[in-house]
């Protein structure tokens, strides 16, 4: 009699919880704004870098764009455009670069350009 009192207590008894699986978490957005404020500012070459120096700003919604060559202006009026953590530049229309940042710190700056060339690098500079 007990065995019989036993499996009808197990029949009758509600089954174990069972573990429900976690959430999928919600991705955050990327921090462009954030990331927009970072690169802001003037940088210098370092190391395989299409261009000597370079220059990000933001003004309002423009985003204005410059490079020198010997302080010197090499490309002025573009414009760049940060997306997902690709920097595009553009003169006119035309795209004349387009980078992924690798690295972004206060004063480091490591982008990858053309796939046969070397990952450039730039400095913060204080001019």
């Amino acid at each position: 009699m007990h065995v019989a009192v036993l499996i009808v207590a197990a029949l009758l008894a509600p089954p174990k919880p069972t573990r429900t699986p976690r959430p999928t978490p919600t991705p955050t957005p990327y921090p462009t704004a954030r990331i927009e404020k970072m690169l802001a500012g003037n940088w210098e070459c370092v190391s395989a870098c299409p261009e000597e120096s370079v220059s990000f700003q933001i003004q309002g919604d423009r985003r204005p764009f410059a490079s020198y060559l010997r302080d010197r202006p090499a490309i002025t009026g573009g414009s760049w455009q940060l997306d997902e953590g690709r920097i595009t530049i553009h003169k006119a229309d035309e795209v004349m670069h387009t980078w992924d940042i690798v690295t972004l710190t206060r004063v480091r700056l490591e982008v990858k350009g053309p796939p046969d060339q070397a990952n450039a690098v730039f400095r913060r500079s204080m001019r």
